[in-house]
């Protein structure tokens, strides 16, 4: 018997909380001007005491003034009833301590005021929209040594999924964060000469404007986030710039894959714990196999188990009688992940960089492009189940 679906709700219910009823007011009526969203006001005193409707909130917008509301238990205690409804926060400067506390609340973005209200409809519907499509899913792929080839196998990721995604526009988006580089815009001809340094200054600015500023396109299949900013890693304000990038990102894109350099920033454990799914790329010898057994020890306490997890050997070359690393000593070593081979074919990598393709559409019926998909096709499987 199919499976019956329940039916999509004509709009989205978001959650409009201020003590200004005067601004409260205006901004239920540039919510309502977006035929999706269906907002909901409610004053700020109502909201802390429980008076509201918690059903079916799709997000919320909270103005919180001068930040008084973040030292109310209750205003927690609350945001947990509401579960995981994106949160979109508007308030004035706040101290460091305040600040810190947009942490805890779970809030996706934060908008300081004076600001036009255009602006929250902007960040707010992008949200709605990743709701509706299912959620975003995101797929970190590492190199656990340098060279070890992450970046190729993170190009063939978002190659896969933008395939099984049909023309969804908002299919798959490839992010590379090993700035020393940038180098999936280089593989893929799609360079970026952005800017950032006022951005990465305030990240605040962050939104879903800049990230189309910084956005290419792969053939009209997948969208590119690359840039060389080798400072980048080691800024004031690097890894809150990094972070609120991927927030936007994830409420923009259906799948995210997300390109991890092996040496150490200060984003990427966070990455690894949160992605739904990884990929550790190593290549068969003990001081490459050690260190994917590392990182894995090291996100394994705060994922499930090794669930959700795939070490790739790439550049794999299978020989007779051979005294390298056995599969059954990789499984122990790497227990419950799965281990995945990629065979070394130089050929095809050469002919995708040369051409500045992606390796599927160099050489499609490759042992190296069908062995390289299967990991992420497996988390696919895995995520749909």
């Amino acid at each position: 018997m199919a499976e019956t679906r329940p039916a999509r709700k004509s709009k989205q219910t978001v959650l409009a909380v201020s003590a200004d009823r005067t601004w409260l007011q205006s901004l239920v009526r540039a919510l309502s001007a977006v035929p999706e969203i269906e907002p909901k006001a409610v004053d700020m005193a109502a909201f802390l005491d429980g008076k509201f409707d918690r059903g079916a909130v799709d997000a919320i917008v909270m103005d919180i003034d001068d930040g008084a509301a973040l030292r109310d238990e209750r205003l927690f205690s609350l945001r947990q009833d509401l579960g995981k409804a994106p949160m979109v926060v508007l308030s004035g400067q706040l101290p460091h301590d305040l600040a810190r506390q947009l942490v805890r609340l779970g809030s996706t973005d934060w908008l300081q005021k004076p600001l036009e209200l255009r602006q929250i409809v902007d960040a707010v519907t992008p949200m709605l929209r990743v709701k509706v499509a299912g959620g975003n899913k995101v797929f970190a792929v590492m190199s656990c040594v340098g060279g070890a080839g992450g970046t190729s196998l993170s190009i063939v990721a978002a190659h896969t999924i933008a395939r099984q995604m049909g023309s969804a526009p908002d299919r798959c988006a490839l992010v590379d964060l090993d700035f020393t580089k940038g180098s999936c815009g280089i593989y893929l001809d799609v360079q970026n000469d952005v800017e950032l340094a006022s951005f990465v200054d305030n990240p605040q600015r962050v939104d879903a404007e800049f990230m189309d500023l910084v956005r290419r396109d792969y053939r009209d299949r997948f969208a590119v986030f690359s840039f060389a900013r080798p400072d980048l890693s080691y800024a004031r304000n690097g890894e809150e710039f990094v972070l609120r990038m991927m927030d936007v990102l994830a409420f923009q894109f259906r799948n995210t894959v997300i390109d991890i350099p092996f040496h150490y920033t200060p984003w990427r454990d966070r990455i690894l714990e949160a992605a739904d799914g990884v990929m550790l790329v190593t290549e068969l010898t003990i001081p490459s196999v050690r260190q994917a057994q590392l990182v894995l020890e090291g996100i394994r306490p705060r994922r499930t188990g090794a669930g959700g997890v795939a070490v790739v050997v790439n550049r794999h070359r299978s020989k007779l009688f051979s005294r390298a690393i056995g599969h059954k000593d990789l499984v122990k070593t790497f227990e419950g992940a799965s281990v995945h081979y990629v065979p070394d074919d130089w050929s095809t990598l050469q002919d995708a960089i040369n051409r500045g393709i992606a390796a599927p559409d160099a050489g499609p019926r490759s042992a190296f492009v069908k062995k390289a998909a299967a990991p992420i096709a497996k988390m696919l499987a895995r995520e749909k189940a």
